[in-house]
């Protein structure tokens, strides 16, 4: 027998529910070519859902594409990276070593993470690379952040329209000789925007 108040209650809450909070909480594989895993874990496909604390790794070659609720993220293998959320609900891509560009919504409450320093972003586009030929390199491709190095603490705020600032995170602060561009360009700035437009 069709229950006509339950049906109701669920019309009212989908109503009334912001748009943010109907979209998937869990973050989901959208696209993929090559091999990522879970570590100690499944192999993921296109559809796959990464759930929170899990340490994701990339085989040489692979590209992988995740859509979560207020970010994409775009990464190159070799890689490995943990998508983590925190008590608050602050979205935070920890990179342990390879080559990732992410995507924020404006208004997000989001960070990208390396060994030596953290990208606090603000519907924002970063590029992270933390590789044997460019440790702890960063690119603000476009947006605002603030960085926050993590062993000395000094914090610094940049805005970008287009690739304007590269830096290296030191061991004991942000390298100011001047870097380039490597390995990411306008399109991969586009990729992961488009995903993110389809949350």
């Amino acid at each position: 027998m069709f229950n006509y108040v339950r049906f109701a209650a669920i019309v009212a809450m989908a109503i009334t529910t912001p748009a943010s909070l109907l979209a998937a909480e869990t973050p989901t594989v959208v696209a993929l070519s090559g091999k990522a895993t879970i570590r100690h874990g499944q192999e993921l496909r296109i559809g796959s859902d990464v759930a929170w604390g899990s340490e994701v790794l990339v085989d040489a070659g692979a590209q992988l594409t995740i859509l979560g609720p207020d970010f994409s993220t775009k990464v190159w293998g070799p890689a490995a990276f943990v998508v983590e959320r925190s008590s608050e609900r602050r979205n935070m891509l920890s990179l342990l070593f390879g080559r990732l560009i992410a995507a924020f919504a404006p208004g997000s409450d989001a960070a990208v993470s390396t060994r030596s320093a953290v990208a606090g972003v603000r519907g924002t586009v970063v590029y992270a690379e933390d590789t044997v030929e460019a440790p702890d390199y960063h690119c603000l491709c476009e947006g605002e952040v603030e960085y926050r190095h993590r062993h000395s603490g000094k914090r610094q705020i940049h805005r970008s329209r287009n690739h304007d600032v590269m830096f290296r995170a030191g061991s004991d602060g942000f390298d100011d000789d001047p870097v380039k561009m490597r390995n990411h360009g306008d399109a991969d700035v586009a990729d992961v925007k488009r995903v993110l437009a389809k949350r």
